[in-house]
């Protein structure tokens, strides 16, 4: 690790410490999530995505079968407030939660309606996601938010975290709407996996998020390589590095900055400068699917409160580290003694 992300971690429990709670408010969607392994034939596991892509190309399988654990909160939104509340920020969620499993968090929870079901085929290489949408997302608009919530009081929070703008087609509209009642200090976007979208709707996204600039709350994207990759591309920043396609993507859409948090560093573009902040050095990985929402929720803690983006990068890394390596939602306290293992 660089002396720079070292220094910046060795000061980031103190500075937790010092700080006060924020407001947050996290929207729109929610899913329960089941952990599964993919099986073929009477028995046959398949354990890594070349076996699972090769039979299906070649025809060697025509069913293959979900062998699926618990359904488990998912959803990028309920992911994001799930750490926030961790963090000890108050928070309150608007999402589609109308689930059991969905149905009882240590925070307020408002439902908008069914949420999406969701299968995670865990391979060695990493997870496949399988998604059966919601028609309640997949139709939502900031009418099924004004429907349940003062759009005044929801965007006058601190902190204003929307995910899963590739499963929510009316989304671009939404944030139009939105800029009317906007008052956040922190308005982030984690936009979902972006990769297989046209570039016409990725320049449609970052238009949007345009339309938020014109007030004072700090607008920030947050994605990882690929998806950054693929905006960038979308901007016509093609075969440069990291920090020029994230300044390309910030400077199309007027933004406080644009995030990419990726496996060895994160990576911010603002207005002044490119700063990156190297990810601890985990030994395993026991999650995937929600590290990224993770780190977002904790990134947006730290912009909150005042840190610079180097110190809120370094809260984002720590959050997602600790829940791919433990497969759980690290709390405040734990903070101090998780980094002590690195540094």
């Amino acid at each position: 690790m660089d002396p720079t992300s070292r220094a910046t971690y060795e000061a980031l429990p103190d500075a937790l410490d010092a700080n006060s709670p924020v407001g947050v408010t996290a929207f729109p969607d929610g899913s329960v999530d089941r952990r599964c392994r993919v099986r073929v034939g009477a028995d046959t596991a398949i354990d890594d995505r070349a076996t699972f892509g090769g039979r299906i190309e070649a025809g060697a399988s025509k069913a293959f079968r979900l062998e699926p654990g618990e359904g488990e909160p998912g959803g990028q939104a309920v992911n994001m407030a799930v750490q926030a509340h961790a963090l000890s920020d108050d928070v309150t969620l608007y999402g589609h939660l109308d689930h059991p499993t969905l149905s009882d968090f240590p925070f307020d929870a408002v439902s908008m309606g069914d949420p999406a079901r969701v299968s995670v085929c865990e391979f060695e290489e990493g997870d496949v996601v399988l998604t059966e949408e919601s028609r309640d997302l997949t139709g939502w608009t900031l009418d099924d938010l004004r429907d349940v919530a003062d759009l005044d009081a929801a965007f006058g929070a601190d902190v204003v975290c929307c995910g899963n703008w590739v499963s929510v087609p009316g989304m671009d509209d939404a944030l139009r709407a939105a800029a009317d009642h906007l008052v956040a200090d922190v308005f982030v976007l984690d936009p979902g996996d972006v990769t297989g979208s046209s570039e016409g709707a990725l320049l449609d996204l970052l238009d949007a998020l345009a339309s938020l600039a014109s007030g004072w709350t700090r607008t920030v994207l947050c994605a990882n390589r690929a998806e950054t990759d693929a905006l960038a591309a979308a901007v016509g920043a093609r075969e440069v590095d990291l920090g020029e396609g994230l300044a390309a993507v910030r400077e199309r859409a007027d933004l406080a900055g644009v995030v990419c948090h990726d496996v060895a560093a994160a990576t911010a573009a603002t207005p002044d400068e490119v700063v990156h902040v190297a990810n601890l050095d985990t030994d395993e990985t026991v999650r995937e699917t929600g590290g990224g929402d993770r780190f977002t929720a904790g990134f947006a803690h730290g912009l909150a409160v005042g840190w610079d983006w180097r110190s809120a990068l370094a809260l984002g890394n720590a959050c997602a580290s600790y829940y791919v390596e433990r497969g759980e939602t690290i709390r405040r306290g734990e903070v101090r003694p998780y980094l002590r293992e690195y540094l």
